[in-house]
């Protein structure tokens, strides 16, 4: 029978660290250890008391080093990656406006937390390791960018994807690009709308995209900005998305910068 402990004085940040960091358990395992408390009230004391909590990949490595994998030895179908991905859509589509707010404004809480827990040195080399990646990433895009430039394709357009052969002067790469329609759809993840990285980071950010906007317009461009509120890559998300960029494309008036919200 596991062990259950007195639960006067569990919430404490040396307990708390030495459960959840240095024996590895789960917010839900330490929950059975105290009576009356759950996994939601493990997660909040521990950021209460400024232990950055695991994300979904971290929290799967840890179960993985004690169990077997469900999948191990198979690959899942495309129609159950499928449903899984609509599945994870359906619970987001089924919060409330509050909860939903709540939701995002934890996991926002949760990034400027570790950012802040991090040393000099740590965040030094997590930069370096995105500029990195970024330049790698050169012509590609994120999932959710990749689905909706193809989803756009379905719908007749010609897109480019990441491309600065129609920016002036081929100064910047345009996300999604409608030449024909001299349309740059700019796909915009957190860091371009929340302070993830410190309001400073967000600032320079909001001024580098507006001075991409700016240069296009006076270039003869129309812009769309889409903010992508997703957790996860969806097919059911990127359709919704589709949705409200063709929406947006009709309204569009010449010279104008349009900035809309994809959830």
């Amino acid at each position: 029978m596991g062990r259950r402990i007195s639960n006067k004085s569990w919430d404490t940040h040396d307990n708390l660290y030495n459960l959840y960091v240095n024996e590895g358990q789960s917010t839900g395992a330490i929950a059975k250890l105290y009576p009356g408390t759950f996994a939601n009230t493990i997660r909040r004391a521990l950021i209460r008391h400024g232990i950055i909590t695991r994300n979904k990949s971290a929290a799967q490595k840890v179960f993985l080093e004690a169990n077997d994998h469900p999948m191990l030895g198979r690959e899942r179908t495309e129609d159950e990656r499928k449903k899984i991905s609509e599945g994870i859509q359906n619970h987001w589509d089924g919060l409330t406006p509050e909860e939903d707010q709540r939701r995002r404004e934890e996991m926002a809480e949760r990034a400027r937390l570790k950012w802040d827990w991090l040393s000099d040195e740590e965040k030094s080399g997590m930069i370096s390791s995105m500029q990195k990646a970024n330049r790698e990433k050169a012509g590609l895009g994120s999932k959710n960018e990749n689905t909706v430039a193809n989803l756009l394709r379905e719908e007749g357009y010609t897109v480019y994807q990441r491309t600065t052969e129609y920016s002036p002067r081929r100064a910047f790469e345009i996300d999604i690009c409608i030449a024909a329609e001299r349309l740059a759809i700019e796909w915009d993840g957190a860091a371009h709308y929340e302070p993830i990285y410190g309001d400073e980071a967000l600032k320079k950010t909001i001024e580098k995209d507006g001075r991409k906007n700016r240069t296009l317009v006076d270039h003869g461009w129309q812009v769309i900005r889409c903010r992508d509120h997703s957790t996860a890559h969806s097919l059911a998300f990127c359709n919704r998305a589709v949705q409200t960029i063709l929406t947006a494309i009709k309204n569009l008036k010449d010279g104008e910068i349009v900035e809309v919200d994809a959830f």
